[in-house]
């Protein structure tokens, strides 16, 4: 990740929830890293990485999932196939852990 440009992080949440996760991995936002919510999961949807965890959660989630977007056009996808759990995929591919 240390080549990337910007790194967007994604979730189903609302702007106050990652605006406290940016001050808790980010303290003064010194790295390329910013968080995006996503409240009503239009983004996601229109990915086509939601899933229905209502029975477990209360409400529809996000996959577990990372891009590689340059000039607008994803060049790669990782999709982590156990949406309540983690494999170690995308993990593995970008050597960090992804939660």
């Amino acid at each position: 990740m240390k080549d990337a440009g910007t790194v967007f992080v994604v979730s189903v949440n609302d702007p106050f929830v990652m605006k406290a996760w940016g001050e808790a991995l980010d303290p003064g936002k010194k790295s390329r890293i910013r968080f995006l919510g996503d409240p009503s999961g239009a983004f996601t949807k229109a990915l086509e990485l939601d899933f229905d965890a209502t029975a477990i959660f209360g409400h529809p989630r996000s996959k577990r999932y990372a891009l590689v977007v340059e000039d607008g056009v994803v060049k790669e996808a990782y999709v982590e196939p156990d949406n309540t759990g983690v494999d170690g995929e995308v993990d593995e591919r970008f050597g960090v852990m992804v939660c």
